[in-house]
């Protein structure tokens, strides 16, 4: 019987493990909401240092593929942050993109990184302007 509990054990901890490699390698991602108009998905892809020789401004970059389209976002902030809540907002042609910051721990670094994400809407919006900001909470 001790031997099937630490193969339990171990079967456990290699599907945890796996669990949070993954999450690390590739972020954290919605999937979209079946009542959303626009099929919204969300990814965290992590956060580097801000590089050297850029501002510090906010760099949507847009993608087509068929009828979705991706955002992907680089965003400046004091580095310790998670990311959380990510939402759309979409007034005439201005498509607001966010998400929460917060800290788990309440502590964060006087330096600053690029925060990663991507925005995938499952059908196109079809906005000429696309903003983002993030929060604190």
């Amino acid at each position: 019987m001790s031997k099937r509990y630490w193969l339990f054990g171990v079967l456990v901890a290699a599907g945890v493990g796996g669990f949070l490699w993954y999450n690390s390698a590739y972020g954290w991602h919605s999937v979209a909401d079946p009542t959303d108009e626009f099929g919204l998905e969300f990814r965290y892809l992590g956060c580097n240092d801000w590089p050297e020789n850029r501002p510090y401004e906010t760099a949507i970059q847009s993608s087509v593929a068929d009828s979705s389209i991706t955002y992907r976002v680089g965003d400046p902030a004091g580095c310790g942050y998670s990311v959380r809540q990510p939402k759309y907002k979409l007034v005439g042609d201005t498509l607001s993109l966010s998400y929460n910051l917060y800290t788990p721990s309440g502590d964060v670094a006087a330096c600053i990184c690029e925060y990663k994400s991507e925005f995938r809407f499952r059908t196109n919006p079809e906005a000429s302007h696309v903003v983002f900001d993030h929060s604190g909470g």
